[in-house]
């Protein structure tokens, strides 16, 4: 019994005291060893120096002592060392040990949600792709080569024919009086009730006023709209600027203001063979003098955004500027889309002209305009300004009124009369000089009443020093 206790405490010293295993490496390694101190004790020295640098630089994982010449410079570890003539060169592939003691590489992978009460999970959304911004295309001249592209095919084949082969002559005043000039179409052309053919009168234009409109709420969101509504007339002088009365822009701001050039239908484009050309109002002059409470020099210019190219519409061309006074009595027309006394306070969709007579006569003038004010509304120490203002004297169902304003007063003349400079064989016998602008008359219109204009031919100095300046 005590010989196997003896016998069983030596096997535990025994395994406790050296490993039970070891690579063939380390047992070469000590086989040399003992060989080298046996051989001298120098030898030995030189031996345990090299163990105790063993020690420090032992072959790391990954590398093997084999020997130099199967194992590449650029494999090999300088800093550390084997023995026998052996250098520490890294291995192409690890061992199954190796392998095991290097920790798995981790994934960046995102972390999943916490699905809370089993609702399911919403899946991310890719970053937005930057989209090109489209170029918002306001407006645009029908005459421009993109109009088609933008707009699509507006215009008729009649259309494109007549402004292919339309030639411009660079003269002033030039009225379309027959219809089958430029309304092939349908226009509803009838003289007898005052209407005008399409084009007719080509330089006037109708002026128009921006407004906020708010849709109701119950209906759509509560989002402003842009919505216009016609104000006053006027008439084109050059290809920027229009002359109108001071009373119709007086107290407007100019970002309101907008003109329609070649209107001719108000309410929409049946019986127009052209899209009207729009301008907004980059600057709005008037007359130093102007009165509101007398009307006098009720005159103003209005320069446009941007010209128009007359070369390129053949319903829109400007009035001439007198430069003589004009004879009593004189035939002249007049043009807008006001009231008249068949349609009250309702105007006319579609432009009409009838025909006065202008007068200059300060005290027929003064004598008529106060006999077509009825019940003596008009106080008797009224007096009119003899050099600035004249007037025109209609006929019962023939006069201005109500939404005339602005508009000309334009008489025919004869070239002998006021020769017209014209650079073509094809030039108009008759032109039409502008002789006033529509100010006021009495409200019962369309009653052989008088309407008072300002004259342009005393104010004709001031319009062109507002032009140059403009220019």
């Amino acid at each position: 019994m005590g010989f196997r206790c003896v016998l069983l405490l030596s096997l535990v010293i025994l395994c406790l005291g050296k490993p039970a295993k070891r690579s063939a490496n380390e047992a070469s390694d000590e086989a040399q060893m003992s060989a080298g101190a046996q051989a001298s004790p120098s030898a030995g020295a030189a031996a345990a120096g090299t163990s105790n640098n063993l020690a420090l630089n032992k072959c790391p994982s990954g590398h093997e002592c084999v020997s130099g010449s199967s194992c590449p410079v650029n494999n090999r570890g300088p800093n550390f060392v084997c023995l026998g003539q052996k250098v520490c060169c890294v291995m192409a592939q690890l061992s199954d040990r190796s392998r095991r003691e290097i920790p798995p590489r981790r994934e960046n992978r995102p972390r999943k949600r916490i699905n809370f009460a089993g609702r399911p999970q919403r899946p991310q959304r890719p970053p937005p792709r930057p989209h090109a911004q489209k170029e918002i295309v306001h407006y645009m001249d029908f005459y421009n080569d993109k109009y088609e592209s933008v707009y699509g095919p507006i215009l008729s084949s009649h259309a494109k024919e007549m402004l292919h082969n339309f030639r411009y002559t660079k003269e002033c005043g030039v009225r379309h009086e027959s219809p089958e000039l430029l309304a092939r179409v349908s226009s509803g052309y009838l003289y007898e009730r005052g209407f005008t053919s399409y084009g007719e009168f080509p330089w006037h234009v109708a002026l128009l006023v921006r407004e906020r409109v708010f849709r109701r709420p119950q209906v759509y969101n509560l989002r402003p709209r842009e919505d216009v509504r016609y104000k006053c007339g006027g008439s084109l002088i050059d290809d920027k600027h229009i002359v109108t009365a001071a009373h119709c822009v007086f107290g407007e701001r100019v970002n309101r203001l907008k003109v329609h050039l070649g209107e001719w239908n108000l309410q929409g484009t049946t019986g127009e063979l052209f899209p009207a050309v729009e301008r907004n109002i980059a600057s709005v002059h008037i007359h130093s003098g102007f009165n509101p409470a007398t009307y006098a020099h009720d005159i103003a210019l209005l320069k446009m955004s941007s010209p128009v190219n007359f070369a390129k519409t053949p319903h829109i061309g400007p009035v001439c500027l007198p430069t003589k006074p004009f004879k009593d009595h004189k035939k002249c027309f007049i043009v807008g889309w006001g009231d008249d006394v068949y349609k009250p306070n309702f105007g006319s969709n579609i432009l009409r002209s009838v025909s006065v007579l202008f007068t200059g006569d300060h005290d027929e003038c003064r004598a008529k305009l106060f006999n077509s004010f009825k019940d003596n509304t008009l106080d008797s120490s009224f007096n009119l300004d003899e050099e600035h203002q004249k007037c025109i004297i209609g006929e019962y169902g023939k006069d201005a009124c109500v939404g005339d304003g602005g508009g000309a007063v334009v008489c025919p003349l004869k070239n002998e009369d006021e020769p017209v400079p014209c650079n073509h064989y094809r030039c108009a016998d008759t032109h039409y000089f502008i002789a006033g602008i529509l100010s006021y008359g009495s409200p019962n219109c369309g009653e052989s009443s008088t309407t008072i204009i300002t004259d342009i031919l005393q104010n004709k100095n001031w319009m062109n020093a507002v032009t140059a300046q403009s220019y």
